[in-house]
Order: C-alpha cells, then sequence, then structure tokens
C-alpha cells in the first residue's frame, strides 16, 4: 500500500512517500465567501454603493421596507473564476449550461443586524463590469449545498441613461433587480454538438468535491457522483477544459488540477496535492486568470 507522510513548514505542506499512512478520507472543502464589503446608506435620499472590483449598486429614496435612518449593505463580489471555485459557485440553470460575466451577493440590514427587504414593486439598479455581450439577469437559489439560478422573469435591463454619467466609465452590464441576495450576469449555452466526460476519483479522495471548468465560456459545472466516478453531461464536443478538485480533511486542504478535453471517455483525477489554503488560492489565480476575459473564439 502507498503510504504517504505530510510535513507542514512555514504554512506550506510537502508530502513524501512511504513514512506515515494518511487514514483520514478527504471530503468537500468549505466555501469561502469573497470579502464582504460593509457600506452603510443614508436612507433619507438616493444612495449609491461602490464595489471594489467595480460594482455599482443605485438604491432610489423608498426603495427599502425601511424608509428612515441608517442601513449597511453588504456587498460580495466574484469576477474571477478562482474566487467563484473557492465560493463553491457554479454556473447553471437547473441542467442548462450558463456562461457568466460576474455575481455578485448583495444583502441589507440594520445596524443592528436585522434584515432589510426591498419594498413591494421597488426595485434597486446594478451596473456590472462587461467582458461578454447579451448577458441577463439571474437570481441564485440555494439547493442543498449548491447555488442554482433562474431567469428573472421580467428580466428588466436599465439602460445606461438610468444611471448617473459620471459613472459611465468602461463598459457594463446594467439591471434593474426587485430582489435582493445572489445575482449573476449570465447567458444560456447551447452546444450543437455534446459530449459526457466520466471522471473516475481516486477511493480515499471520492469525497471531495469535482468541478469542470469551461474556461472558453466562463463556466463551472459539477457532475453527478456515484460508485467513485463523476459525470458531467451534455458539455459542447471537443472542448477544452479543466478538472478542479478541492476537498479538506481535519488537517490540511487538498487540490487536484488536470487539462482535459471533452471528447475524452475516461479520465482518472490526479491525486489531490496536500497545500496550504494561500497556496490553492494562488494557484487558482495563475490558472485562470485574475479576472474574466472576453471569449477567444479562436481556441
Amino acid at each position: 500500500m502507498k503510504k504517504l507522510i505530510f510535513i507542514l513548514v512555514t504554512g506550506v505542506v510537502f508530502c513524501s512517500c512511504n513514512e506515515l499512512e494518511v487514514n483520514q478520507e478527504i471530503s468537500v472543502k468549505q466555501s469561502e465567501a469573497s470579502e464582504t464589503q460593509r457600506i452603510a446608506l443614508n436612507l433619507e435620499k438616493d444612495s449609491i454603493v461602490h464595489g471594489k472590483d467595480g460594482t455599482i449598486l443605485i438604491f432610489p429614496h423608498n426603495c427599502l421596507n425601511q424608509d428612515t435612518g441608517i442601513v449597511i449593505v453588504k456587498l460580495q463580489e466574484y469576477y474571477n473564476l478562482s474566487d467563484m471555485l473557492l465560493g463553491c459557485l457554479t454556473t447553471t440553470s437547473e441542467q442548462r449550461i450558463l456562461e457568466t460575466d460576474g455575481m455578485i451577493n448583495v444583502t441589507v440590514e440594520t445596524e443592528t443586524g436585522k434584515d432589510v427587504c426591498l419594498s413591494i414593486g421597488k426595485c434597486f439598479k446594478i451596473q456590472m463590469p462587461k467582458t461578454k455581450e447579451g448577458m441577463s439577469l439571474f437570481y441564485g437559489n440555494k439547493k442543498s449545498d449548491k447555488i442554482d439560478w433562474t431567469i428573472s422573469e421580467t428580466n428588466t435591463k436599465s439602460s445606461a441613461d438610468s444611471i448617473p454619467n459620471y459613472f459611465k466609465y468602461g463598459t457594463f452590464n446594467y439591471f434593474e433587480s426587485t430582489k435582493l441576495g445572489w445575482i449573476n450576469a449570465d447567458k444560456f449555452l447551447d452546444f450543437k454538438e455534446k459530449s459526457n466526460l466520466i471522471v473516475s476519483l481516486p477511493e480515499s479522495q471520492s469525497g471531495a468535491s469535482c468541478y469542470l471548468v469551461l474556461t472558453k465560456y466562463n463556466s463551472i459545472v459539477s457532475g453527478t457522483t456515484t460508485k467513485g466516478n463523476v459525470t458531467f453531461k451534455g458539455m459542447p464536443a471537443n472542448a477544452k477544459a479543466t478538472l478542479i478538485s478541492l476537498g479538506a480533511n481535519e488537517q490540511f486542504e487538498f487540490l487536484s488540477m488536470k487539462d482535459v478535453n471533452t471528447n475524452d471517455k475516461l479520465v482518472q483525477l490526479s491525486i489531490l496535492q496536500p497545500m496550504s489554503n494561500k497556496e490553492i488560492k494562488s494557484k487558482l489565480e495563475n490558472k485562470f486568470d485574475k479576472n474574466l476575459k472576453p471569449t477567444n473564439n479562436n481556441e
């Protein structure tokens, strides 16, 4: 039996063989939320929130169900694939694959921590950095431990004319949202030719999460796990992709990355390697770039 030893030195984990058996199975790594920005709003007037990564939120006067005093807007921004992976976020709506141009999570509360909602029939305006055309407004719904995305029934797009001129630097997606919470700039993807990819997981690591990243489309898909295999159904045929597996046990965090083609019939997932949280984040950022990029149609 192959045996491993893990040694932790200055925050970095190293691995060598034949010294100590690792007897703890790897399970799903807990999601890491993007930095939560907290911005105070004065409800006596129209209020504007600036996110660190380019999001702008405009809350018209009287759009919230509390109309006086100060409230706190909590904003999380996800404009890079590495943060989405660490946050266990995927880009699917039921069984359909989505292409994302960025996600945010917006909540509002009083200074004492009480939830604040939008007033009935009211909305707030959203400006999100744009790298792709044709994006629509999607809302996130928690299902088990994942977020599934549903296109807005009204899918109201706010025009650039509704945004003050001094905020119109760069190119943006504009939306009017009737809900707080998880919001995604997405569009449905349809492929003429499809393929199913099956991934075989090492037995001791079958509890880890496994994602397929379609970098050309800025899409992250989770598969269906049965008997140690993960199946990704309905993928675009003959497309380059990257398998990402994240896991943890009581001692370590783990990462595995493997470039694949969706036409591969059966892929053996690489053994997950123990490493620090900082190193995992760095490797994901280096692999997928810091921000979402326009699609390269020549790939």
